[in-house]
């Protein structure tokens, strides 16, 4: 069985500098945002938690934490959507709910991943503009083959350029055995870079839509699986399991929940001290899931 994906990211990490040693000299003080995510078991957002309730370790060293409040930065949300998958009403229905949910919210748009990224709709607030181009998808399926870790790591590098505050992107894609030219690392550093959170929602579908074999398919649909596992735990997102198109609805608002929802944590590096791009947070709060990055962009 082969899976079909949905896939979303957010940003992880902001940096700011407070003040310069000298030229050519390590920053006096950095000051680094991180934004996580703290659910119930069931999945239900956790609020009203304090600094003394986290321990944050940058390059596994202890950094004090000197604030905590909710997230309320606007997002850029890139909307994304695999070109074979356009005709699915599951499909189509899933992104209407998650651009109702953060309307107001984001600036989003919509990208159509086949060959190459194809921007349907750009960065906009315009929820009429956003449906109308959600309207205007294919509605005829291609038989063609579309590079999802291509489609990853090019936007991840548009965000890179961009550098906004709090990134997101959302991809819908079939997890088949796919030819992909790019190095499973090169795209997780660029997502690394871009300071995206990324989450991913997995349907088993059928293989018959397998169109690589032998022990190359294999290692390209291994690399293509590091891609979509690796992707989340590292930004600090989620693999969402579902058992069909029609549960992409629901995945899609619970992933615009916990964006509505993150904290914003903020850190002060002791003078001196270059950024790493090593993070981990952990929570002493019991029974609640937090998810955070773990790789972070180092440069500033």
């Amino acid at each position: 069985m082969s899976r079909v994906l949905l896939l979303v990211t957010t940003l992880g990490v902001a940096v700011s500098v407070a003040g310069m040693a000298g030229a050519g000299r390590a920053p006096l003080q950095v000051t680094r945002h991180v934004y996580v995510t703290v659910t119930s078991n069931d999945g239900q957002p956790v609020t009203g938690l304090t600094p003394a309730e986290f321990r944050l370790r940058e390059n596994n060293r202890d950094r004090e934490i000197s604030g905590i409040e909710p997230a309320t930065e606007p997002m850029q949300i890139a909307l994304m959507v695999e070109e074979a998958l356009t005709p699915a009403g599951g499909v189509r229905q899933g992104l209407f709910e998650f651009m109702k949910v953060l309307q107001g919210k984001a600036e989003m748009s919509l990208v159509v991943v086949g060959q190459s990224n194809r921007v349907a709709v750009p960065f906009s607030t315009d929820m009429n503009a956003l449906v109308t181009g959600l309207n205007d998808l294919p509605l005829s399926q291609r038989q063609q083959t579309s590079h999802v870790p291509e489609g990853i790591g090019d936007m991840a590098r548009t965000f890179q350029k961009m550098r906004p505050v709090r990134p997101v992107m959302v991809m819908i894609a079939i997890d088949s055995q796919q030819v992909s030219a790019e190095q499973p690392q090169e795209v997780l550093n660029a997502l690394r870079d871009s300071n995206a959170q990324l989450h991913v929602v997995s349907i088993q579908a059928s293989r018959a839509a397998a169109d690589v074999t032998g022990a190359d398919g294999v290692m390209e649909a291994s690399g293509r699986g590091q891609v979509l596992g690796d992707g989340p735990r590292q930004s600090g997102g989620r693999q969402w399991p579902t058992n069909a198109l029609t549960g992409v609805p629901k995945a899609t608002v619970s992933i615009a929940s916990d964006l509505l929802n993150q904290y914003k944590i903020t850190y002060t590096l002791p003078a001196g001290t270059a950024p790493s791009d090593r993070l981990n947070v952990t929570t002493t709060r019991r029974g609640v899931t937090l998810r955070a990055p773990t790789r972070i962009r180092a440069a500033q």
